[in-house]
């Protein structure tokens, strides 16, 4: 625990929640170099089993503590004197802390070992038990112990991979005896192979894939959650290499197994969530990443569902989630049409609510409105402007239905800044955002309350905006300019907006009639017939 990050260790120390200490601590204790790492996990190790002793050797946790902090966590001979005398209490706390969560781990981790011991043997001793108790009820450990043990099939000792075998291999008896193995016992013997003298990591790798698939096939889906729990615990705790491996045998669990988790799915969702702040590491993230979409390809819906379900505002790690979705192109147009029902629905239901209390009307907006953040996470991903364009004609009118009708964004007075948001895309360079943004211009203003119409502000603006894109090179914003120029002269009071110069319109109309498109030039004729019985050019 070097000088370097002393202070970092002691930042951690301050936090108010133990689990976040927990958390900063070992985020701290991951900057060290391998050597330091390595020495004080033997240190540790060693802490551990004499700390296990105390009823014999008196030593705890904290005694223990006492005697090493000064040795393993020294401020740097610069330190004020006085300041680390004063840390002194802090530095025992943190060599307590990690001695005691490790002891936690040894013993959890003994505990599965017994149970392994456990079904080893009775696979061993009793076989015609085995064979006859073909109506026994599934062995309700075996997803948790997969979990734990499987991602050690790709640990650097070959010793440790051959035990990690021979323990699934006995699971599997347990478990698979209601159904015969039959070729599966010959491939196990041929991964063993395998496994014993793989070459490289991305051999163990792909031999551990292998081996997940057979597991597959007996696999209990009603153990999916322990199965997850502990696999992303081992993702946490375990080496790089056996770390990647755990991400590996949840995708192939997930992939093969994932038809019949549909009543897991909500806690299989909050179990990755609630890690994604403590797995940062970029290809172990990705493995949560592509696990919440293997799921969504087998339970759309209740992924949707669950994801809506996080409270608003919407943290980092939800809006991650619904990216990592947006960008698989084969659920992406999926997921889209599943928010837009789920609007759609929501709006009809809000509008049958007789109950006018405050918390009937927030729980009412509030779905809508956690589907359309998740539309815009969705549609931020790059991979899913496909999807985009196919539903536009579709997504658009839902979006802007819900701005309009969201009582949320009425109350907290947001209309105006969505304006000048609407307003400065119009301008942008994608099209697709372009022809939006004009729309929406176009319909907020068409359903705005009178107080926004009667903004000479705002519709000065939103006027400005309309004529310059006149000129567009994109013949849908060409026409959505003029169907909002409409609008805005639908609303406007000619008398009292001094801005409006009614014959430079009529000027700019006339120049549309003749454009090479012909619904530009028929939303311009219509235009210009609505506008020329009632006024005269230069009034």
């Amino acid at each position: 625990m070097t000088f370097e990050l002393y202070e970092e260790f002691l930042r951690a120390m301050g936090l108010q929640e133990r689990k976040e200490t927990i958390r900063g601590v070992y985020s701290v204790i991951d900057q060290l170099s391998r050597t330091h790492l390595s020495t004080l996990e033997r240190l540790i190790f060693h802490l551990v089993r004499i700390a296990l002793q105390e009823e014999t050797n008196r030593m705890s946790a904290n005694a223990l503590a006492i005697v090493f902090a000064p040795c393993i966590l020294r401020c740097p001979d610069t330190t004020d004197p006085l300041q680390s005398v004063q840390d002194i209490s802090k530095t025992i706390t943190c060599v307590e802390l990690i001695v005691v969560e490790q002891m936690n781990k040894y013993r959890a981790r003994l505990k599965d070992i017994n149970s392994l011991e456990f079904a080893e043997n009775k696979a061993k001793s009793r076989p015609s038990l085995i064979r006859r108790s073909m109506t026994q009820e599934t062995f309700h450990q075996f997803g948790s112990l997969i979990g734990a043990i499987a991602p050690y099939s790709c640990d650097s000792l070959a010793t440790s991979r051959q035990w990690v075998f021979d323990c699934i291999s006995c699971l599997l008896c347990i478990q698979g005896q209601p159904m015969n193995l039959g070729s599966a016992e010959e491939e196990l013997r041929c991964l063993r192979e395998e496994l014993t003298a793989a070459p490289d990591p991305e051999a163990l790798f792909q031999a551990s894939s292998k081996m997940a698939r057979v597991v597959s096939e007996y696999f209990p889906p009603e153990q999916a959650t322990a199965f997850i729990e502990a696999t992303v615990e081992s993702m946490l705790s375990a080496s790089p290499t056996c770390a990647t491996a755990a991400g590996l045998w949840m995708k192939v669990i997930l992939k093969e197994c994932g038809d019949a988790m549909l009543d897991k799915v909500p806690a299989i969702v909050d179990i990755i969530y609630s890690h994604m702040a403590t797995i940062q590491e970029g290809s172990l993230r990705q493995f949560l990443l592509e696990a919440v979409s293997i799921l969504a390809h087998h339970h759309l819906e209740a992924v949707i569902s669950s994801l809506l379900s996080n409270h608003l505002p919407m943290d980092s790690y939800t809006s991650e989630l619904w990216r990592s979705l947006g960008g698989d192109p084969l659920l992406a147009t999926q997921v889209l049409q599943v928010l837009i029902e789920k609007i759609k629905m929501s709006t009809s239901q809000e509008e049958s609510i007789t109950s006018e209390t405050e918390t009937d009307r927030h729980l009412a907006a509030a779905e809508p409105l956690s589907a359309t953040c998740a539309i815009f996470e969705v549609v931020s991903a790059q991979q899913s402007s496909k999807a985009v364009q196919e539903l536009l004609p579709e997504l658009f009118p839902v979006l802007l239905q819900q701005l309009m009708t969201d009582t949320m964004l009425r109350e907290k007075k947001l209309l105006k800044s969505v304006l000048r948001i609407l307003e400065e895309r119009s301008q942008d360079r994608n099209s697709i955002v372009r022809q939006m943004a004009v729309r929406g211009l176009g319909n907020i203003v068409d359903g705005a309350p009178v107080k926004a119409k009667e903004n000479a502000e705002l519709l000065e603006n939103l006027y400005s905006t309309t004529i310059a894109s006149f000129s567009s090179s994109w013949e849908g914003i060409r026409a959505g300019a003029a169907n909002l120029a409409g609008i805005i002269l639908e609303h406007t009071d000619t008398q009292r907006m001094k801005w409006l110069d009614l014959e430079h319109l009529l000027m700019s109309l006339q120049v549309l009639e003749k454009d090479p498109s012909p619904t530009v030039q028929l939303v311009a004729t219509e235009l210009i017939s609505d506008i020329c019985p009632g006024r005269a050019l230069g009034e």
